[in-house]
Order: structure tokens, then sequence, then C-alpha cells
């Protein structure tokens, strides 16, 4: 049995936006995390560029949801479990977070939180040239959602990219799926993509909860 820790909150703005910030798409799961640009407040940015970028200081949650709204900037949040322990919410707030919560799925995501391989493969063409029954077979596997419905199916993801990764030939493709990234998280190195049980918050109801924040 995988054991998940909850890590903190992410927030994704609710539509794509192009450089122009002119809103292009909309996404299901959330467009952008972290959508705030370095023009505001530096206190609601991540100093690190190599940490896991996750939330876990409510009154930073609550100006962060905040200055989006002020930017007119539609948002939503997910809360996040994986792997790695951290003692960071208290067991109180994620009880409380997880009864204004749905369960989305399993994903397998980038320490920044705005990249995901399940993602990846469900809505791009870019394992199709490569192994074309893996694709097929990721559509077929998701939920409603775009994600996994339970760990094992993540992990049968998980091992058979890796397979592809390792055997593939196409330099571009592979220069594209095969990011190696190095990250921290309360003194806790990992590589690559981690495996994360994602929840999305209902806001109005998160927005009541932190008005004492």
């Amino acid at each position: 049995m995988t054991q998940f820790y909850p890590n903190g909150f992410v927030v994704y703005s609710e539509l794509y936006y192009d450089e122009s910030g002119i809103p292009i798409d909309k996404n299901s799961n959330g467009g952008f995390a972290w959508i705030l640009k370095d023009n505001l407040d530096p206190n609601l940015l991540f100093p690190h560029k190599n940490q896991i970028r996750v939330l876990w200081d409510l009154k930073i949650l609550k100006k962060y949801i905040e200055e989006c709204e002020k930017n007119e900037i539609p948002t939503n949040v997910h809360f996040i479990f994986s792997k790695i322990f951290a003692d960071l919410i208290d067991p109180q707030t994620e009880k409380e977070v997880l009864k204004m919560s749905d369960f989305l799925g399993y994903d397998y995501v980038s320490p920044d939180m705005d990249f995901s391989a399940v993602y990846e493969a469900v809505h791009t063409n870019i394992y199709e040239d490569m192994n074309l029954d893996f694709a097929k077979s990721v559509k077929s596997m998701v939920n409603e959602n775009g994600l996994f419905k339970n760990m094992e199916d993540l992990e049968t993801f998980i091992k058979k990219r890796q397979e592809i990764i390792n055997n593939s030939c196409q330099d571009i493709a592979l220069e594209k799926i095969n990011i190696v990234l190095r990250i921290n998280f309360s003194q806790i190195s990992t590589n690559e993509f981690f495996p994360a049980q994602v929840w999305k918050v209902d806001i109005k109801k998160l927005k009541t909860f932190l008005q004492d924040y």
C-alpha cells in the first residue's frame, strides 16, 4: 500500500493565457500553476526555483487567491498529496480541507506543479510515433478528469513510460519527455516527476475557511 502525505496547495489559473495575458483556452484541471508574475508582491512568489511549488501557509494562500482576484484571474485550487513526507499541514487543516474537496485522481507531475506527464500523454501526440498502443491505452485508462483512478494504473503508466524513454531512438521526442529535475522538499531530494494524489478544493468554501487567517 502506497502511503501519501499532505504536501500543500497549488493555485491554477482557470484559463490558459498567451504572452499578452489574453485567455486562450479552458482546461478542466486548471491552466497554468502560479500565474502571478514578478511585478506582484514578492512575498507571494517562490524564491527558490528548485522547490516543489506547494503552499502550506494558509495566510500566504489567502493572499495569493486575493491577488489573483484583484487581477481578475479565475482560479482553481488543488490540494496535493505525495509520497514525500512533510510535516507541514496540521491534521485538523487536512481534515477540514478534504471536507470541501473532490478527489480528481492520481497524477505524475513536475516539481513546479505546472507540468503533468499524464496530461501530456492524454492530450498530445508525443507518444504516438514511439508507441501507438501505449498512447491509446493511457487514454482508455484515465478517468473523466484525465487522471488515473488508482495507484496501480499510475504505476503501470510510469513503468511503461520509462521503458519508452529508455528505448527511444527519437532524440527530439526524447528531449521533450526525458526531463530530469533535481528538487528538494524539507531536505528530501527526488528526481524528475513524482506521483501525486490530487484533490480539487471548492474555492468558495476555501475562501470562507481562510477568513480567519
